[in-house]
């Protein structure tokens, strides 16, 4: 028996274990008061729930969510074409719709703390990054060896998307692999992403993940060097 936190008490009413040496315990736990019941693992194993014998929702021993795939990346991680809507009080406060290459959102003025990844493009008036003084530590001048790494070993690259339905034309852009081999890992992010197949190199190709370039840094960089000009 034990407790929530608050004033219910669960106790176990059925227990279900393998013969490995350090079991997986299955358990249902009931409430003593009416407050409803648990049932899921006791042990740090995975759980998850099936349909046609094939993982449907998979919960890690990180306790992140998958659906429709068994290695969640981030809290909730679905891995086909969804909807979200949130609403409060019936009005609609959020709503992104990812299906057939099209993506539509509807925002008010709301904050997330949380990171998006688009294949397509964004157009807006405006985009402000948050940079505050009072939520950095450690902050100190950017030595400008970097700086020169980066303009010494990293170009422009001319190119054409492999997924190019939505994307036509010819691009210009910079390589994030490049950016990985000249030590300036900082001005790269990484996202999850189901159907990248891993390279020769894991450190420059990763399976499972996407590396993208981020021009909000590079653009300290380039302030750097046209003041040391």
């Amino acid at each position: 028996m034990w407790a929530d936190g608050g004033s219910t008490m669960y106790s176990v009413a059925q227990e279900w274990r393998d013969n490995a040496s350090t079991p997986a315990r299955i358990q249902l736990q009931i409430a003593n008061n009416g407050a409803g019941a648990l049932f899921g693992t006791a042990t740090n194993h995975p759980f998850g729930i099936m349909v046609e014998n094939s993982s449907a929702l998979y919960i890690n021993a990180s306790k992140y969510v998958g659906i429709g795939t068994t290695n969640p990346f981030v809290p909730l991680h679905v891995s086909t074409a969804i909807s979200y809507t949130f609403g409060a009080g019936g009005t609609t406060v959020h709503r992104l719709r990812t299906d057939g290459g099209t993506t539509e959102s509807a925002l008010c003025p709301i904050s997330y703390n949380v990171s998006a990844l688009f294949g397509g493009y964004i157009g807006c008036s405006a985009l402000a990054m948050t940079s505050d003084r009072r939520l950095k530590r450690n902050t100190q001048s950017c030595p400008i060896y970097r700086v020169k790494r980066f303009y010494d070993s990293c170009e422009g690259k001319l190119y054409d998307w492999i997924e190019s339905e939505n994307k036509p034309g010819q691009e210009i852009d910079l390589i994030a692999q490049d950016l990985v081999s000249a030590q300036l890992a900082d001005l790269i992010s990484i996202y999850y992403r189901d159907h990248i197949e891993g390279g020769e190199d894991p450190s420059l190709k990763p399976a499972k993940q996407q590396l993208n370039v981020d021009y909000s840094r590079i653009s300290a960089y380039n302030m750097k060097m046209i003041n040391t000009s």
